[in-house]
């Protein structure tokens, strides 16, 4: 190939590769204008009509917005006198130009009734085909709902419609009653509610519209957990949804909202012989969920292990274990901590770390002893949570004098197994036994 040749490949192979380069798309800006074309707005501010008002500041907003923004228009109470259905589209989003609309704006007469929410509900069909750009609803009204539709719901509704939508409202000459109806469609809706008591001042909320409606609205919230199982063990025995294995009645009791479950023999998971293991009967959520459990434990043994987590068999789960540590200090005194765990096992394999919770020492002299410190630092929350493929797990210390959720490192698991159990045992002997008290255990669906 000749040198020529070479070049105009390699302007074309540039070319292509430009052409395939992909740009983000920004969403467009569309804002739905609904005027209050009821009777009332005959009403006069300061020797001027408020519907003049009201169409020379829309007019001038319209030539105000940026030239990437499409605008549309809806009115009610315009052309019957009685009716509530008087709700008319002028013109959907960007279908006509400034010119148009203001020839439109002007030309009305306000005649009727306040059908806000039917209005409300309508402009949902308007902006539905646009469900992925920046969707603005913006009421200019007088008034209140006159035809006993519910328009703080119209407003959630439209807002929750999943068509980025945010509903704002510009009260123009709305009495102190008025105004606290009206702020609930903003307040449901998303959106921003402006006051403004005359022309000059209805000229600066429009104003502000403009600024808030252009601008990216905010991200969503997060997801909120739904509660799927909540057990505060109330009753004389333990829920239908739990079964025990290796069950030892005589060291178990369900009493006065509590789970008390007492330990006093050494036993490990791969032996499958831990006494009064407690394990969910039930599925599991599908997709995400988060389990937390909120527990006492009477540390007296330094031998005893309390877990949660899930547990299929000896050679497969994921457990989360809280044990204590004592010891004398350099100085005289005498330390103790509070340890966690993540142990996964699959297939036999085990993954593990551990991580120190909680830290507290004694010197010489001093009368408070171990169980008294780690009853202070009582209730423990442990929270167990899967994310995807994702475990997380995380404690915390509700009698600690700044209580926060410590984090133990992730485990991924591509394939769940088992269920959610826990429960109490020894893993060596130790003089004494342990009482592990659960108050509630709770299971949320993560949407």
């Amino acid at each position: 190939m000749t040198a020529l040749g070479k070049t105009c490949l390699y302007i074309f192979s540039t070319m292509v590769l430009i052409l395939f380069v992909v740009i983000p798309v920004q969403a467009k800006t569309n804002i739905l204008f609904i005027l209050d074309g009821s009777n009332s707005m005959w009403g006069q501010i300061d020797g001027e009509a408020k519907i003049t008002s009201a169409q020379n500041v829309l007019v001038g907003l319209l030539k105000e917005l940026p030239a990437d923004t499409q605008t549309g228009l809806m009115v009610y109470g315009h052309r019957e006198e009685g009716s509530c259905e008087d709700i008319e589209v002028l013109s959907e989003i960007g279908e006509s130009n400034i010119d148009t609309l203001t020839n439109k704006i002007n030309t009305l007469q306000p005649r009727g009734k306040t059908p806000i929410a039917g209005a409300l509900q309508k402009s949902l069909g308007v902006l539905s085909k646009y469900e992925d750009d920046n969707n603005n609803v913006v009421l200019i009204s007088d008034g209140i709902e006159s035809c006993n539709g519910d328009t703080c719901a119209a407003a959630k509704a439209l807002a929750d419609a999943g068509i980025n939508a945010r509903v704002h409202v510009v009260g123009f000459d709305v009495g102190a009653e008025e105004r606290e109806q009206l702020k609930c469609i903003p307040e449901m809706g998303n959106g921003k509610y402006f006051s403004a008591a005359n022309a000059a001042e209805l000229k600066l909320a429009a104003a502000e519209v403009k600024e808030v409606a252009v601008a990216e609205p905010p991200p969503p919230p997060p997801p909120q957990p739904v509660i799927w199982l909540e057990d505060n063990f109330e009753g004389e025995d333990l829920a239908e949804h739990w079964e025990i294995i290796n069950p030892d009645p005589d060291n178990y009791i369900v009493e006065n909202g509590e789970l008390l479950v007492i330990s006093s023999k050494v036993a490990s998971f791969t032996a499958e012989n831990i006494g009064n293991f407690i394990r969910l009967n039930k599925d599991l959520p599908k997709g995400d969920w988060r389990a937390t459990i909120k527990l006492n434990i009477d540390f007296q043994t330094q031998t005893e292990r309390v877990f949660f987590g899930l547990y299929d068999d000896k050679e497969n789960s994921i457990i989360n274990q809280l044990w204590s540590e004592y010891g004398p200090s350099y100085s005289g005194g005498d330390w103790w901590r509070l340890m966690a765990a993540r142990t996964k096992m699959l297939k036999g394999e085990v993954t593990n770390s551990q991580a120190e919770i909680w830290h507290s020492a004694r010197n010489r002299g001093q009368a408070d002893g171990i169980n008294t410190s780690m009853a202070m630092a009582q209730p423990i929350l442990v929270r167990f949570e899967k994310k995807g493929r994702t475990y997380i797990s995380a404690i915390k210390l509700e009698g600690v004098e700044e209580p926060k959720w410590i984090d133990l490192p992730e485990l991924k698991l591509l394939r769940q197994k088992g269920n959610l159990a826990f429960g109490v045992f020894q893993a060596s002997q130790g003089a004494g036994e342990t009482t592990l008290t659960v108050d509630w255990i709770k299971i949320e669906s993560i949407e």
